[in-house]
C-alpha cells in the first residue's frame, strides 16, 4: 500500500500563506483522522483492482487533512509553538511501570550511562517498562550530545566487513513497539556483521511512540557503530505535535512531558537527514527535491528544527529528504511539503554523486512493506504492520556485496489481547482512544474492531464521516440545482452533478474517484439519474431526522412562497 497519502495535491501557497512551497506532506493520525502512507496508485478511475480503489480513497482523505493541517500551520508561522494538543487535560497515572536505575541521577548536572544501564533499560522497553522520568531526559540529552558530535548530516556506513554481514534498513515504526521486537528478534543484536539503518518516523499514529523512540536512543548509545538513525517528516516539532506523540509523552509522563518533550525536539533536530552505504547506495527518509543536487548540498545543510517555510536550494533539499515521494512524472507534491520525483531526477541525482547504484526511502505504506520504483533505482521500506488496515511490513536487507534485497515479511497485530488489559501502560490512553473511534465509527454505521477493519469499510467510513458535517450545504445545492431547471421539484439530480457537487462542497482534489465510487454510494434511476434525499439518507446518523426534517421545510416553504 503505498500511498500516499498523503496529502492532498494543491498549492500550499494558496492554502496556508506565500512562503509555503508547492510540496508534499506524510502524516495521518490513529486517534481521529486517516492512516499515512499507502502503496503509489494511479487514480484511474476505470482500474479494475478494487482494492486500488480503497486505498486511493484513504490516501486522498489523508492528503486532506495533512494540507489542512499544513494550512494550519501557516496561518500560525511566526508563534514558537503550535498548541493544538494544549488544551488536552493530562490523564491521572497512565505512565504506567517505571524503570529506576538508583539514585544518583537526581540533581546531577552531567549525567552519564554506563552500557549496562542501557541495556538495562533496553531490557525494561521490551516489557513496556519506562525509565524513570530522570533517567529519559538523560537518555535523550545524551543522545542529542552525542548526535550533536558523532553524526554527520549525511552520514556514512560501511560495507559489511565479511562475506555475510549484513545492514538491515528498517522503514517506519510509528509507534509500533512488536514491530521493533519483531525485526530485532528476527535478525539479532546489533554487532559487526549485522548493522541497522533505522530509517525515519520512529514515532506518532502507534501509542508506543516513547517506548519506540527511548529504544532506539538507547540502541545508538549502546552500538554507535552499528546502530544508525535517519531524521523522518515526524522527527519534527509540526507533526509531533498534531499526529499522537506529544500526547503519547503525556500519558507516558503525565507530569513530566511538557518538559521531556522539548529535549527530545532537540534532540531530533541533531539526527542525520541521510546515509550513504558503502559508497553506492543512498538513504534518507523521503526523497529528492525539483533541482540537481549534489552530496556537497547535503553536507552543507544546518541541522536544527525543521524549516516549514524558505525558497532558498538547502531548504528546499531539508524538506525533499523529509517530504518527497518518488512518481512516474514530476510535479508539485500531493502532501503540501516536498516534491513529487520522477525517475530522470532518480537517474541524475546517482549518476552525479559517484555512480551511486541506487536509492532507499520509506515514507509511504507499501502493502508488502517493500516497493521498487524508476526501474528498480528507488526502493520504498516501511516497517510498521497493520498501519494501514491489514498491510505486512518488512525491512530493506545490503549484503556485503552490495546488493539490496526485501527482508523477512511479517505481520503483528497493533495491540495484543493482554495490550489491551487494564493493566496497561496505555490502558487509560487507550481506552480513550477507542472510545473515540467507536464514535467516528458509529457516524458510518459500522463498529468494529480496527484490526477486522478492511481497506474498503475504513474507506466508507471515511466518506461517511466526511459527508455528514456539510450534509445541510450538499443539501442546499442539489435542491438549487434542481429548481434550476425548470422551476419543479423532482428530488433528483445527475450523476455527474452530483459528483460535481461533492467535489466541490468536500473540497476534493479533481483526480479524486467519485465516479468510481458511485455504484457503492448510490442507486441510479431508471433515467440514469440520482435522488439525493435517498443518497444523503444512505448513510446512517442521527442527522437523518434532520434531514427528513429539512426535506420538508423545503417543499413547505416553496408551497408557502407560491400561494
Amino acid at each position: 500500500m503505498r500511498v500516499k497519502t498523503t496529502c492532498c495535491g494543491g498549492d500550499v501557497a494558496s492554502a496556508a500563506s506565500s512562503e509555503f512551497e508547492k510540496t508534499s506532506v506524510e502524516m495521518t493520525t490513529r486517534k481521529g483522522s486517516i492512516k499515512q502512507n499507502r502503496k503509489v496508485i494511479k487514480l484511474d478511475a476505470k482500474s479494475e483492482a478494487k482494492e486500488d480503489l480503497w486505498r486511493v480513497v484513504l490516501a486522498r482523505f489523508e492528503s486532506m487533512a495533512e494540507l489542512e493541517a499544513l494550512s494550519e500551520a501557516g496561518s500560525a508561522m511566526g508563534d514558537d509553538e503550535f498548541s493544538e494538543f494544549d488544551d488536552d487535560e493530562e490523564g491521572e497515572g497512565g505512565g504506567g511501570a517505571v524503570l529506576t536505575l538508583g539514585t544518583r541521577f537526581a540533581n546531577a548536572d552531567k549525567l552519564e550511562l554506563t552500557p549496562l544501564e542501557l541495556q538495562t533499560i533496553i531490557t525494561a522497553l521490551r516489557d513496556r517498562q519506562l525509565p524513570d522520568i530522570t533517567v529519559a531526559v538523560a537518555l535523550v540529552d545524551l543522545m542529542r550530545e552525542h548526535l550533536a558530535s558523532k553524526a554527520l548530516v549525511c552520514d556514512t556506513i560501511p560495507k559489511p566487513p565479511s562475506a555475510n554481514g549484513k545492514i538491515v534498513v528498517v522503514g517506519d515504526l510509528h509507534g509500533h513497539l512488536s514491530d521493533l521486537m519483531r525485526v530485532l528478534d528476527t535478525y539479532g543484536d546489533p554487532n559487526e556483521n549485522l548493522v541497522y539503518l533505522f530509517n525515519g518516523d520512529f514515532v506518532d499514529r502507534g501509542i508506543w511512540g516513547p517506548e519506540v523512540l527511548l529504544y532506539l536512543f538507547a540502541m545508538r548509545l549502546l552500538y554507535p557503530k552499528f546502530v544508525h538513525l535517519n531524521r523522518g517528516n515526524h522527527e519534527t516539532k509540526f507533526c509531533t505535535d498534531r499526529y499522537g506523540f506529544k500526547n503519547d509523552l503525556k500519558s507516558a509522563y503525565p507530569a513530566d512531558s511538557e518538559d521531556l518533550y522539548e529535549h527530545i525536539l532537540a534532540a531530533f533536530d541533531q539526527l542525520s537527514l541521510c546515509h550513504i552505504v558503502g559508497e553506492a547506495i543512498f538513504v534518507c527518509h523521503g526523497g529528492l527535491p525539483q533541482a540537481a543536487t549534489m552530496r556537497k548540498d547535503i553536507e552543507k545543510i544546518k541541522r536544527g528544527p525543521f524549516p516549514m517555510q524558505g525558497k532558498t536550494h538547502r531548504i528546499k533539499i531539508f524538506q525533499a529528504l523529509l517530504w518527497s515521494d518518488p512518481r512516474d512524472e514530476s510535479g508539485v507534491s500531493a502532501r503540501g511539503m516536498g516534491y513529487h520525483f520522477a525517475q530522470d531526477i532518480t537517474d541524475k541525482f546517482l549518476a552525479d554523486n559517484g555512480n551511486l547504484k541506487q536509492m532507499i526511502r520509506s515514507h509511504e505504506c507499501a502493502n508488502g512493506g517493500y516497493e521498487l520504483a524508476h526501474n528498480g533505482k528507488c526502493t520504498t521500506v516501511f516497517s510498521a504492520s497493520n498501519y494501514d488496515a491489514d498491510n505486512d511490513a518488512s525491512v530493506v536487507v545490503i549484503d556485503a556485496a552490495l546488493n539490496v534485497t526485501q527482508g523477512d515479511v511479517w505481520n503483528e497485530p497493533y495491540l495484543s489481547d493482554e495490550q489491551m488489559d487494564s493493566a496497561d501502560p496505555r490502558g487509560a490512553w487507550k481506552s480513550q482512544e477507542k472510545s473515540d473511534k467507536v464514535a467516528l465509527e458509529g457516524l458510518a454505521g459500522k463498529i468494529k474492531d480496527q484490526r477486522d477493519v478492511t481497506p474498503k469499510q475504513r474507506a466508507i467510513e471515511k466518506i461517511a464521516s466526511a459527508i455528514t458535517p456539510v450534509r445541510p450545504q450538499l443539501m442546499d445545492k442539489f435542491f438549487a440545482n434542481d429548481t434550476q431547471k425548470n422551476g419543479k421539484i423532482t428530488g433528483t439530480v445527475a450523476q455527474e452533478t452530483l459528483r460535481e457537487i461533492m467535489g466541490l462542497t468536500m473540497q476534493t482534489q479533481g483526480d479524486f474517484p467519485w465516479e468510481a465510487l458511485g455504484p457503492y454510494l448510490y442507486e441510479a434511476e431508471p433515467d440514469g439519474t440520482i435522488k439525493y434525499v435517498n443518497f444523503l439518507n444512505r448513510f446512517e446518523s442521527p442527522f437523518s431526522a434532520w434531514l427528513g426534517r429539512k426535506w420538508c421545510d423545503i417543499l413547505l416553504d416553496l408551497v408557502a412562497n407560491k400561494t
